[in-house]
């Protein structure tokens, strides 16, 4: 038994593994490599895009315009990953690493800075929406200039979505429509106040 183990480990041993060299010009056609490498499987998310393009960008001095070449992308996706570098939150960025939100949601948010940008992604997590529904918040949510609409969104964030999507509206038309129920209810208690206030017969 001692001797055939020998001859096994002996013969494991004695396999080759093949293996590919492939000669580096620089360290940023180094970090190119590193995202083609993890293409045909898509293990790389769009937020390790990013982390790599504000690399080239920071740290290599490349341009947009140069990055967007040696990585063989258009230049918009180039400054949409830089959006993503500069602006999402670090714990929103992980949920986009993790795949619980979309690169668009993530994008989206981006517009937004500070505690309100994790605010609306709470919300978006919150009620679970899908990647229509959250655009369709988010946009509705950045047209709105009056509190008791946004409040209103944050609320029923998938209203927005009822009157951006399935009616074909604007988010400006949503922010009409709030505003005319809040009138109409307004004038409804109103109403009802003065008939409270009347003197009985």
């Amino acid at each position: 038994a001692t001797a055939r183990r020998a001859i096994v480990d002996e013969q494991a041993a004695a396999q080759e593994v093949p293996v590919v060299l492939e000669g580096v010009e620089s360290i940023a056609a180094m970090k190119a490599r590193l995202l083609d490498a993890n293409t045909p499987a898509k293990t790389a998310s769009p937020m390790d895009e990013a982390r790599v393009v504000a690399s080239l960008h920071r740290d290599d001095q490349h341009s947009e315009a140069a990055i967007a070449k040696l990585l063989g992308r258009k230049p918009l996706w180039v400054e949409r990953r830089l959006t993503l570098a500069h602006r999402l939150a670090p714990e929103l960025a992980t949920r986009l690493d993790r795949g619980r939100i979309s690169l668009t949601v993530a994008l989206a948010l981006c517009a937004s800075s500070g505690a309100e940008q994790k605010r609306l992604g709470d919300i978006v997590g919150k009620h679970a929406l899908t990647s229509r529904e959250a655009d369709a918040f988010l946009a509705t949510y950045r047209a709105a200039t009056d509190a008791p609409t946004r409040e209103a969104l944050v609320r029923e964030p998938r209203s927005a979505s009822a009157a951006t999507s399935d009616q074909g509206g604007s988010p400006l038309e949503f922010r009409s429509q709030i505003g005319g129920q809040e009138s109409a209810i307004g004038a409804r208690d109103e109403l009802l106040c003065r008939v409270d206030e009347r003197p009985e017969a």
